[in-house]
């Protein structure tokens, strides 16, 4: 029986990983983002922070399961 909650988080793909891989491309250094520190596939870090490829594929797909779809269409009413 599947989780109702699971309904609420948004769906990975592998197609959808590697299409978001591409267009935020990997950078193993800090580099200041806008406003704030990312790394790897564009996470949030801190100054001075390195990552591994295999470790930025692992915070993004973490990143991607934790996203609240009703949350994002509440603030983005545009959607």
């Amino acid at each position: 029986m599947q989780d109702p909650n699971d309904k609420k988080k948004f769906p990975m793909s592998e197609k959808f990983i590697s299409e978001l891989k591409d267009f935020e491309g990997f950078e193993p250094n800090a580099y200041w983002d806008v406003d704030h520190w990312s790394i790897g596939y564009g996470t949030k870090s801190t100054e001075g922070a390195t990552i591994t490829m295999e470790e930025a594929d692992q915070a993004l797909r973490s990143r991607i399961i934790s996203v609240d779809i009703p949350e994002l269409k509440r603030r983005h009413a545009n959607w």
